[in-house]
């Protein structure tokens, strides 16, 4: 495919560039300096600018026209966001962000991102997901005509159990896990799991099956289920899992592989579902120890989570299943230097079940409520360990994935002071309760009504959810975590309300068309 952008106001001389099957027009705008920006990566009318040395120029070495030219790009008011990107094969050293920005004069924000240049990275732009959700009218009606209380979740994330296996996080050296604030709430972070206790574990197949027909009669596409906790400790997972499948709706599990069996393992990959994807974590049993902080301090969680690997793998390849089984990898300081031995691990599995594994996928672990974030000088270091091994997994099929922001004190600016997307998702908890946001699932403070009782538009009006998105709105989200599920669609959307305040909606409903018309025809629906 080709992907282009109107660079006139980047000036330079353009030039175009191949990059694996997509081609891109960069500009050299000075003398050892190139650039591109992709349009509307965001919302309608705003560039995401990618900047790229030379292969071998480092940004101490670049003369006055270089820091010029930068400085220019920088002011153009068009740019939302920013991506330092460095040659493959030339990873910076710890010093190069802060170099960055006293030689660019970036401000030090989380929107200004460094990363290794890559074809992959333009994936994004070859999918549906930011998008995709043009191709639904249950959300498209209302975004033109502003009503965004009138719209209804396309996908939904169902939480079976709280119970988990970890209590990750809980020594404060990271972010740890999003569901503590709910757990400590509940009781349940400090205690043993329980299994009787409806608000912390569904214990019904009425409950499941209730949950399940009134998402899908809501118009609700594809689920999710996921914790909360960990997912397969509810025996009625799988089966639910079955119920969905055979209703027609698209679903993903993701699992944290403490507790699966070569039979449940059989059981997932039969349901035919679109997307397993397991946690790893870590390359040996003490990184994953600590960084998961086992409940059961004799446990030896490592050891089963790869034989769930294998399992998946295994059954995948024998049975050429299409479902799309990948590994997830979360860096955090607890895990240091566990990365490299996890690829060997992963490339060990693929190379006996080769078409096992469709993807691996790595990110820093996110701070979702103020706490210690994953440093720079790991995630600086993981990042020059991944361009060791990120072309085996490509030369074996796998699709690797991964994409490192550079954290900073405080948050922030978000872009935008409302949350207008928030009820393109569902959240649901393990007694049919509603939670207005993912990173509030299972928060008994942001409890918005019970689907066993009403249905998804009336808990979606009720006074209990405007109540809440009220105390969201007037502080600014800045209660609310610095990324979030819905923050890229409500940059969509913040761009879309300028554009509506200036007059030009009919732009709007034209780029819209233009996004069905050119749009892949969607996989799942799982992530819009």
């Amino acid at each position: 495919m080709r992907i282009s952008s109107k660079l006139e106001f980047i000036g330079g001389t353009p030039q175009i560039r191949n990059m694996g099957q997509i081609s891109v027009t960069t500009y050299r705008v000075s003398p050892r300096i190139n650039a591109f920006a992709l349009p509307e990566q965001w919302h309608p009318g705003k560039y995401h600018l990618y900047i790229l040395p030379e292969q071998g120029a480092s940004f101490r070495d670049l003369g006055e026209a270089d820091r010029s030219a930068l400085n220019k790009l920088l002011a153009i008011p068009q740019i939302q966001y920013t991506t330092i990107a460095y040659p493959e094969g030339g990873a910076p050293n710890e010093d190069f962000r802060h170099e960055t920005i006293k030689v660019a004069g970036i401000a030090d924000t989380e929107d200004v991102y460094v990363a290794p240049f890559r074809p992959d990275y333009l994936s994004e732009f070859d999918s549906f997901h930011w998008y995709s959700w043009t191709q639904h009218p249950q959300v498209v009606n209302p975004v033109l005509t502003g009503d965004y209380g009138e719209i209804l979740p396309v996908t939904a994330e169902i939480i079976p159990t709280m119970n988990c296996s970890y209590r990750c996080g809980i020594d404060g050296n990271g972010p740890g896990c999003s569901y503590t604030d709910a757990k400590r709430l509940l009781g349940l972070w400090d205690a043993p799991n329980r299994f009787n206790d409806p608000g912390v574990h569904m214990l019904s197949w009425d409950t499941m099956k209730t949950v399940i027909d009134k998402l899908i009669s809501a118009g609700v596409l594809g689920l999710i289920f996921t914790g909360g906790g960990e997912p397969i400790l509810n025996e009625l997972t799988v089966p639910g899992i079955r119920y969905a499948r055979e209703a027609g709706a698209d679903v993903e599990l993701f699992s944290n592989g403490s507790i699966l069996t070569p039979e449940i393992v059989q059981e997932i990959v039969r349901a035919r579902l679109q997307i397993v994807r397991i946690s790893m974590n870590a390359g040996t049993e003490e990184g994953h120890r600590c960084h998961h902080n086992y409940l059961n301090p004799e446990a030896r969680h490592f050891g089963t989570v790869l034989k769930a690997l294998e399992y998946f793998a295994r059954e995948k390849a024998a049975t050429g299943s299409p479902q799309n089984f990948g590994v997830a990898y979360l860096v955090s300081n607890r895990n240091r230097n566990n990365l490299a031995t996890a690829a060997q691990i992963l490339l060990s599995i693929i190379d006996k079940h080769p078409g096992g594994i469709d993807f691996v996928s790595v990110r820093p672990e996110i701070d979702y409520f103020g706490r210690k974030k994953t440093t720079p000088e790991i995630i600086l270091e993981e990042a020059e360990a991944i361009k060791e091994f990120a072309p085996e997994f490509e030369n074996r099929g796998v699709a690797f994935s991964y994409f490192f922001r550079i954290p900073t004190e405080g948050r922030a600016e978000k872009g935008y002071s409302q949350c207008r997307a928030l009820r393109m998702f569902g959240e649901v908890g393990p007694s049919g309760e509603m939670f207005q946001c993912c990173d509030r699932n299972g928060h008994p403070h942001y409890k918005v009504g019970n689907l066993l009782s009403h249905s998804i538009y009336e808990i979606w009006h009720s006074s209990e959810y405007q109540a809440l998105l009220d105390k969201m709105n007037k502080a600014a989200l800045s209660i609310c975590p610095p990324v979030c599920k819905p923050h890229v669609f409500n940059l969509i959307f913040e761009g879309i309300e300028q554009m509506r305040a200036q007059g030009r909606i009919s732009e709007v409903e034209d780029w819209i068309k233009a996004q069905q018309e050119t749009l892949p025809k969607h996989r799942f629906h799982n992530l819009l």
